[in-house]
């Protein structure tokens, strides 16, 4: 079980596919929560658009091995 977890986590690391949606996903964080409002609306705003970013990063996690043709 450890090698497969360590030949997934390797594919990924190389692939480098995660870096955009993991970038898109600490911004929208930053920007979703701010000083000063009220927290059920920045959690609300964070949620609605955290929802597409997370769906691309499993995305990318479950088709990081591409097929071979023979």
């Amino acid at each position: 079980m450890t090698a497969l977890l360590r030949y997934q986590s390797g594919l990924l690391l190389r692939s480098q596919r995660w870096l955009a949606p993991l970038l898109l996903y600490a911004a929208v964080l930053a920007v979703g929560v701010r000083a000063g409002e009220p927290v059920l609306g920045a959690l609300g705003f964070s949620a609605a658009a955290l929802v597409p970013v997370t769906a691309w990063c499993v995305r990318i996690c479950v088709t990081r091995e591409t097929a071979r043709r023979p």
